[in-house]
């Protein structure tokens, strides 16, 4: 087979990730694949996967050039790599009038239009609570939308060599974020912790790595507590998984599920994490085994979490080492990149069918 991605743009999201474990691995079983995508930081990490990519610029005088590149590649199939890469996938799907599938990776809100395009045959939703979403709010055949659960690379989330942080050791515990900066992924909750901590006599490092648009309102947070020796901001970096072994604790005061990939990942690293107990996060995180989680929006309770770590640092590494036991089982890349390309196949099926019946 023959197919070309599609991702608005490659950056530090899910939606990325997902692309990233999955297009290498679908060329490793003898097939095609190709990026088309709108930019974004990720770009070369793709190439330097062998994965041809074309960044896609909407304007006359390159999407007839774009397009002549794609129609020489000819997909079998489009596959749209989230939600928010719809709209741009529109564009591309209906200039070429290929059969494509949609993965989503986070539940749809209410007001998210309904998906009727002509050539879309299929989606792919990354858990249950996403697939009741596609078929209750935007209107998705149940028969046309697999749950196909995420996996991840495990040969490059490999925990560090270093071990896990000691009060022995002349260094202060890091605990790290990472993701957008935006409400919803509630980094100022985090930044209010973190003077609670330091009230309390506890003495750590706390480190916010992204971009987004609450980035100036953080600044000004971390000001207004005093917490500019205590708070680092660092934008996204590549190597992911190296920045990862940097941290001793990692926090994701979420106020809105997804799928979570970060959480993934940060047990993959044997990280322990604090998390939010809500949407997919209670399904990935056990709590006081696999991670710890609070109650939403809670400041006081992520603290109280966050202390309890640093003052029992032998939960760190028990906690870190389960949570790498845990991903081990429940998120090998194998099973998705198999069950991904079962379900290509039976959407190109289908519209094989469907042309039967209409000749």
């Amino acid at each position: 087979m023959r197919i070309l991605f599609l991702n608005e743009r490659v950056d530090y999201s899910n939606a990325t990730s997902y692309s990233l474990d999955l297009a290498p691995a679908i060329v490793e079983r003898g097939h095609e694949v190709q990026l088309c995508t709108g930019g974004g930081e990720l770009i070369e990490e793709f190439r330097q996967r062998s994965i041809e990519t074309y960044e896609a610029s909407f304007n006359p005088l390159t999407m007839r050039k774009l397009l002549g590149y794609l129609e020489t590649f000819d997909p079998d199939l489009i596959h749209v790599q989230s939600l928010r890469s719809y709209p741009f996938g529109r564009k591309i799907m209906g200039r070429l009038r290929k059969p494509a599938v949609l993965t989503v990776h986070t539940r749809p809100g209410s007001r998210a239009r309904p998906l009727r395009e002509e050539y879309l045959c299929g989606a792919v939703a990354a858990n249950e609570v996403i697939r009741e979403g596609l078929v209750n709010e935007l209107d998705m055949d149940k028969s046309a939308v697999r749950v196909i659960e995420r996996g991840i690379d495990l040969g490059a989330f490999k925990p560090g060599k270093n071990g896990y942080w000691t009060p022995a050791e002349d260094r202060l515990p890091v605990v790290g974020c990472i993701g957008q900066l935006s409400e919803e992924k509630g980094q100022h909750l985090l930044v209010r912790a973190a003077r609670l901590v330091l009230d309390q006599g506890v003495q750590a490092h706390f480190a916010i790595v992204g971009d987004g648009e609450t980035a100036a309102s953080l600044h000004d947070l971390v000001k207004d507590l005093g917490l500019e020796l205590n708070v680092t901001f660092s934008p996204h970096i590549s190597g992911r998984q190296a920045l990862y072994g940097l941290f001793d604790i990692i926090a994701m005061p979420v106020l809105k599920g997804g799928v979570g990939v970060t959480a993934i990942e940060s047990m993959a690293m044997g990280r322990p994490l604090i998390t939010s107990g809500l949407g997919e996060m209670l399904h990935l995180v056990k709590d006081g085994e696999t991670g710890l989680l609070f109650p939403e929006g809670d400041v006081e309770a992520l603290a109280a979490k966050i202390l309890e770590l640093i003052r029992n640092p032998g939960e760190i590494s028990r906690i870190g080492e389960s949570a790498r036991s845990w991903v081990e089982k429940e998120f090998v890349l194998d099973p998705m990149v198999d069950e991904t390309l079962e379900f290509y196949g039976e959407c190109l099926d289908r519209i094989d069918e469907e042309k039967t019946i209409e000749a």
